[in-house]
């Protein structure tokens, strides 16, 4: 009988460790890949318009978008100066892991800002300097 019940003491002891040595190794596997339990999927926001990411060229992609925006690229343009004052520049209908976006770009006196404006419903998403130019 103490027998058996050092067996289940053992075999719960061993169990426990096996669990604990699980757990460490999803950990340093986290970290092995440099994400340390954090998802680093870019862009951090979401549209109101999602779609699946395509193979298509920019140029073709660019046409087939057209169909999933509700607002104008003047409307996107203008709500990005309404964001950012200055001067537009580039704007582009894009896929951004799946969000349909206008992206401005917005020359200040700062330098170079990328405004990421929702294609469905107007609203900035996001705003980066994009000085790289």
């Amino acid at each position: 009988m103490i027998a058996c019940a050092l067996l289940a003491v053992s075999l719960a002891v061993g169990a426990i460790g096996t669990a604990g040595a699980l757990h460490t190794d999803k950990l340093s596997s986290a970290s092995d890949n440099g994400l340390d339990g954090q998802d680093a999927q870019e862009p951090a926001y979401t549209s109101s318009v999602v779609i699946q990411d395509s193979t298509m060229t920019e140029n073709q992609e660019a046409q087939a978008l057209q169909q999933y925006a509700t607002i104008s690229q003047q409307t996107a343009v203008n709500v990005a100066l309404n964001e950012i004052p200055g001067t537009p520049g580039k704007v582009e209908l894009e896929n951004e892991n799946g969000n349909v976006v206008y992206s401005v770009e917005i020359l200040t006196s700062s330098g170079n800002m990328d405004v990421k404006v929702d294609a469905g419903n107007g609203q900035v998403l996001s705003i980066d300097t994009n000085n790289e130019d």
